[in-house]
């Protein structure tokens, strides 16, 4: 699997904010698309 720095990022934003909604505020993103950036 490769990653982008897409992914990267919002991996990130969901370790340092603990939370996907929080890391969804943080990048202009719905917790739905993170949880699913998350999971492919």
């Amino acid at each position: 699997m490769r990653m982008n720095m897409s992914d990267f990022a919002t991996f990130f934003a969901v370790a340092r904010n603990q939370s996907f909604r929080a890391a969804g505020d943080e990048l202009g993103l719905s917790s739905s698309a993170i949880s699913h950036s998350i999971k492919t």
